[in-house]
């Protein structure tokens, strides 16, 4: 099961104790998954999810005691459930739930649902037959517990989100441009601000309205919104262990590159020394770098700070850095004096 089906799961067990918050989420349910006809008086709900079918089936029989169709799309050969779908039918009950949601007024002259002159013309089955255009008014959103009951059947009708192991990402998808900048400044009003996209279905020229977010703290406020408590913890605990994953995984790089940084300067330190003892200058060093050699060929893997501590009496560790360096210096030079030298005797041979 994909962690956006448990999330959808789990919404559609929630149910508002207010009836208006119940209206506002059978609102956003119709507005966002269903298919409204008034040319036949027909409410069609269809999915892949079977959360959104029971959450309907619930708000319509509470609400209006109604009792949709419910049917399942079966697949090839009988064993496989493709889908579920919800319908509503005959006038009365259609035209019972669109008025309850605000969708058919008896003013026409409303903000939300003005049309031309020419759309008024039209006989009411005409202008509403087809579902752009058919959206709760503005006004019966104005209680916050209502907008994150819309939010709620939005995401049951037309969001998902992705399982947080992988990747942070929640969407919406809206068939209407409209529907997506309401989500939108819905969102906003809960200090959550989403992306907006257009993007084609392939194969077709449909567009589709998409509202996005990709950070996880977003993505926690939207589950707090719309009541999703399990889905929310279990995105929590996902965090959690990735951010002690990321922390540790830093600490190892962070190591593996001082290690390896202290390895680098350690075998540059030796070869220095060695150098030296083969040329048979390195008793003629200082008595200090003397002590700080021994110590560092005894314990070639040490770091700075634990070989000043051997060192009698101790120094730190940028006095164990400045006798190292001396000693490269004085291996440096001595290098730079042995190829002058061969360069000189070259020239002098070529001239006899």
């Amino acid at each position: 099961m994909s962690f956006s089906t448990k999330v959808k799961d789990e919404l559609s067990l929630h149910m508002s104790k207010a009836r208006h918050c119940q209206i506002a989420e059978l609102s956003a349910i119709l507005a966002d998954g269903a298919r409204i006809s008034l040319s036949d008086w027909q409410i069609d709900v269809s999915s892949d999810h079977k959360a959104l079918i029971l959450k309907t089936e619930s708000l319509l029989t509470g609400l209006f005691h109604i009792r949709p169709t419910v049917s399942r799309r079966i697949g090839l050969g009988g064993l496989r459930v493709r889908g579920y779908q919800l319908k509503v039918q005959g006038e009365t009950n259609v035209r019972k739930i669109l008025r309850e949601c605000g969708f058919l007024e008896d003013k026409r002259s409303t903000k939300e649902n003005q049309r031309s002159p020419k759309e008024n013309q039209r006989s009411p089955k005409e202008n509403a037959s087809h579902q752009p255009g058919l959206y709760m008014p503005d006004r019966m959103l104005q209680r916050s517990c209502c907008r994150r009951a819309y939010l709620r059947g939005a995401f049951l009708a037309c969001g998902s989100i992705n399982d947080p192991t992988k990747n942070y990402h929640i969407e919406f998808l809206c068939d209407q441009a409209r529907e997506a900048s309401r989500l939108k400044e819905m969102l906003s009003s809960f200090d959550v601000d989403p992306g907006m996209l257009e993007r084609t279905r392939r194969g077709t020229r449909r567009v589709t309205n998409v509202l996005y977010l990709k950070d996880s703290e977003y993505i926690v406020d939207v589950l707090r919104i719309i009541k999703a408590p399990l889905s929310l913890m279990e995105l929590e605990n996902v965090r959690v262990e990735k951010d002690v994953k990321n922390h540790i995984q830093r600490r190892v790089n962070c190591e593996a590159a001082n290690i390896s940084k202290i390895v680098g300067a350690s075998v540059r330190q030796i070869d220095a020394i060695r150098f030296l003892t083969e040329q048979g200058v390195f008793d003629t060093l200082p008595e200090e770098l003397i002590e700080i050699a021994g110590l560092r060929m005894e314990y070639p893997d040490m770091g700075l700070k634990e070989l000043g501590a051997l060192v009698d009496p101790p120094i730190s560790k940028s006095g164990v850095n400045h006798r190292l360096k001396k000693i490269i210096q004085f291996s440096e030079e001595l290098k730079e004096r042995k190829e002058q030298n061969a360069g000189n005797t070259s020239d002098r041979g070529e001239r006899q």
